[in-house]
């Protein structure tokens, strides 16, 4: 999710520099869907931000759409950023191609409350439905489900980004694990697989970054490399400033630590 200057206020504190961690994989092919399953963990950082587990479509007209589950996801107000109260969120967000947010429902993001379990499997999904974007989020579990629709602009597919892992305003069509800090961060996050049974990924960027808001500026780091799945199983690892994620054609997993 981008961030356009907050600053953190977490348990009395307030004035802190926010730094947003990225752990993601961005598709090197066209789909019109992306759903995947996902595990729900539990982690935030001392500063008691949490995590974001995120499917990314960015549009053939350049709109880019987020759906996914939150743990602990900031508040955002125009002065500081506050961790909301422990539990889960279905998450959604659409930019539009300029970059700007396109505010939906009012909000930037859209949070939902969702009855979700630590260790639950909840299914994210990304598709089109008549002119719109349907974003969809269902616990198999709980059975909770939660559901947004948002303009598709006229577009038909989610696309690729070329020869980088994103566009110039930072969008892609692909997973992402994206979690806040109050400082500069070089270490690793809690295990969580995103994993589909049907149309297999040929190719995909893996990447790792973590940069200080406001968005796109003073990037600490920026890693990223090309899988390519010859065998459509055999997990390719990637590496960065203390960060471990593994991919193959049907699954990615963001995070080695299992505590």
């Amino acid at each position: 999710m981008q961030s356009t200057g907050w600053t953190l206020a977490p348990s009395g504190s307030s004035g802190q520099t926010l730094y947003d961690e990225q752990l993601a994989l961005s598709f090197a092919q066209s789909f019109h869907e992306l759903s995947f399953n996902g595990t729900a963990a539990e982690q935030c950082g001392t500063e008691g931000i949490g995590i974001g587990y995120l499917v990314n479509g960015l549009s053939d007209m350049g709109n880019w759409y987020q759906v996914g589950l939150s743990w602990r996801w900031p508040i955002l107000t125009k002065s500081s950023v506050y961790p909301t109260l422990s539990g889960f969120d279905a998450i959604y967000e659409v930019f539009s191609s300029n970059g700007s947010s396109l505010h939906i429902d009012g909000r930037r993001p859209m949070l939902r409350s969702i009855s979700v379990n630590p260790g639950d499997f909840v299914f994210l999904r990304l598709g089109f439905s008549s002119s719109n974007i349907t974003m969809y989020v269902h616990d198999w579990n709980t059975n909770a489900s939660s559901q947004t629709s948002y303009d598709a602009f006229g577009a038909r597919d989610f696309v690729p980004t070329g020869n980088y892992p994103t566009n110039h305003n930072g969008f892609f069509t692909g997973l992402m694990t994206e979690q806040y800090h109050n400082g500069l961060y070089y270490g690793d996050e809690r295990q969580a697989t995103y994993s589909e049974s049907g149309f297999g990924v040929s190719s995909a960027w893996m990447w790792i970054d973590e940069f200080h808001v406001p968005y796109n500026q003073y990037t600490e780091f920026y890693q990223y490399s090309l899988a390519n799945y010859t065998n459509n199983a055999r997990l390719v690892n990637f590496t960065s400033t203390g960060a471990f994620e593994s991919s193959n054609a049907h699954e990615f997993i963001t995070g080695g630590s299992t505590s």
